[in-house]
C-alpha cells in the first residue's frame, strides 16, 4: 500500500520554484530512494521544461535545473 507524501517525512523532495530559487510554486513529488527521486526528477525535467526545478535531500540540494555559475 503506497501512502500519500508528507514533505516534512519524505528523504528526498522534487519542487518547482520561482526563477530565483526564493519561493516553491508547487510541491512535484516526495520520494525515500536516491534513485527513483532522480528518475522523478528527469521525468519532472520533462514534464516542465521551462520551469525551474530543484531535487532537496532536506536542506541540501542534489540537483537544480537552474542556472549554472561558472568558476573562472
Amino acid at each position: 500500500m503506497m501512502r500519500a507524501s508528507d514533505p516534512r517525512r519524505d528523504r528526498f523532495r522534487i519542487d518547482l520554484w520561482d526563477a530565483s530559487a526564493g519561493t516553491i510554486l508547487a510541491h512535484v513529488a516526495g520520494i525515500d530512494d536516491l534513485e527513483m527521486a532522480m528518475a522523478a526528477y528527469r521525468v519532472a525535467l520533462t514534464r516542465w521544461p521551462n520551469s525551474r526545478v530543484i531535487l532537496r535531500q532536506g536542506e541540501r540540494t542534489v540537483e537544480d535545473s537552474g542556472p549554472r555559475s561558472v568558476i573562472a
